[in-house]
């Protein structure tokens, strides 16, 4: 089945955040994927004024600066999220959203989560794809790598063919073809 979505991340609250917000909408994408770092502000509220006519067809990841100020509360509850990794479904593609942001204990369960879910997701005949999102990158040119999440998921997302990874923070255009 086709749809499409976009991807997004390190938007700020500027001209630039509107511009990008505009573009990625007149592509009429089913799904809104957003990569983190959103105000650069001590608030939410001025990046959730710019994009909240997405509504529920927005998803959300934490990045760094999110965890700052009353954004992070902010971003989980208005995105309804328990936790800062969850999934779904999106007809043939299986969609999982980490945090990078968590400390040890917390990304414990994160994997766990993330290893229960990418066997179920594989095991699902009507998964066609697989695509992980987060906000900081496990290889990166610019040295903006986030190695110690590399060595733990690297394998699982192998392990489970995951088809596509997506990452902010670096600021560029990357990409791998193994």
């Amino acid at each position: 089945s086709d749809f499409n979505f976009v991807a997004a991340g390190d938007w700020g609250c500027d001209n630039n955040a509107k511009n990008t917000f505009t573009m990625m909408k007149s592509m009429e994408p089913e799904l809104y994927l957003t990569l983190g770092d959103y105000s650069y502000e001590s608030t939410l509220d001025c990046w959730y004024d710019i994009v909240k006519s997405a509504g529920s067809a927005m998803k959300v990841v934490v990045g760094n600066h999110d965890t700052e100020g009353s954004v992070l509360p902010s971003l989980m509850s208005k995105f309804n999220l328990d936790k800062q990794y969850y999934s779904f479904d999106h007809q043939n593609t299986h969609f999982l959203g980490l945090s990078s942001e968590l400390n040890s204990g917390e990304d414990k369960g994160q994997f766990e989560f993330a290893k229960a879910d990418l066997a179920k997701a594989k095991s699902n005949p009507n998964t066609d794809w697989i695509i992980v999102y987060l906000h900081r990158p496990f290889y990166s040119g610019s040295g903006a790598d986030n190695s110690g999440m590399r060595d733990m998921y690297h394998p699982l997302f192998q392990k489970y063919n995951v088809d596509l990874v997506l990452a902010g923070h670096a600021h560029n255009y990357e990409r791998s073809y193994p």
